[in-house]
């Protein structure tokens, strides 16, 4: 009996242990040791979080995050439900495969619907039941292309970008978020974008209306054209958009195009492979 109690006890303290872990793998984007001395340290990382790193903890877990962050290596963070890092793992990956490179300017020309109504008829038809843990940028992938495959859209991606400024202010967890648009006709003439965000949306939202959702001191984000410009006015503004083709996975590609002129227009199949598995478990 005693043994019996004593197993159920060490099941408990175990299944709590594991619970009060998360796990996140990625690389490391930045580090932001913070403007104070006894500040704790942000690291951001490539899926988009940002995660806390005490400022004791300036040993072994900050020498192994910067290294990696050099090397550009994948790591695996385990971190607490206050986003404090416990463990940080370099791991062993194969190497992605490239992306072509294309300095040739194109004119992408999105879509625009004639009405909200089909703005909404499309939305409905957005992949559901995403991963409990998926990504922005698997999920926007997903529909940007299942919307091309299945009604023809050429929509667009906004990237909304959270500053060090709003990060520290409001404790927030992430430094990016984005999702596919479209265009609709407008009165006079004037294209409307709708936001087709279904994970955290029921319809098309106005850009604005949209924003609102994660800025929680509700100001309007300017729009960028340039990757660089978030980087350079992260102390100033609380947050910024950038807009560019539905091709566009991810910040990395936004920083690409501004320093080497890298173009995406085209699906890659490796990219899309893994959006659906990181995505959708498919």
């Amino acid at each position: 009996m005693r043994t019996t109690i004593l197993f159920i006890l060490l099941f408990i303290i175990s299944a709590a242990s594991a619970a009060s872990s998360l796990t996140h793998v990625g690389t490391v984007i930045k580090i932001d040791h913070g403007s104070k001395f006894d500040e704790e340290t942000h690291v951001y990382l490539s899926n988009g979080y940002v995660l806390k790193l005490k400022s004791r903890d300036s040993g072994n877990k900050a020498r192994a995050l910067e290294g990696a962050q050099a090397k550009g290596k994948m790591i695996r963070v385990k971190v607490d439900h206050g986003r404090w890092i416990k463990s940080v793992a370099i791991l062993r990956v194969p190497e992605a495969e490239s992306t072509p490179e294309i300095s040739v300017p194109i004119n992408y020309s999105p879509t625009v619907l004639e009405s909200n109504a089909e703005a909404s008829q499309i939305f409905t038809r957005l992949r559901p039941n995403p991963r409990q843990k998926s990504q922005c940028y698997n999920r926007a992938h997903v529909w940007a292309y299942e919307s091309k495959m299945s009604s023809n859209l050429d929509s667009q991606k906004v990237f909304l970008f959270f500053t060090r400024r709003y990060i520290r202010e409001f404790n927030f967890e992430w430094w990016f978020h984005v999702s596919p648009y479209t265009l609709v006709k407008g009165p006079e003439g004037a294209n409307l974008e709708r936001v087709l965000d279904y994970r955290f949306t029921k319809r098309p939202h106005g850009v604005k209306e949209w924003t609102d959702i994660f800025m929680r001191n509700k100001v309007t984000c300017p729009v960028i054209a340039l990757y660089s410009e978030y980087e350079r006015n992260e102390s100033i503004g609380y947050c910024y958009l950038q807009k560019e083709s539905m091709y566009y996975l991810q910040p990395l590609d936004l920083d690409n195009l501004e320093r080497t002129g890298r173009m995406k227009t085209d699906w890659l199949n490796y990219e899309l492979r893994r959006a659906y598995r990181d995505g959708f478990n498919l």
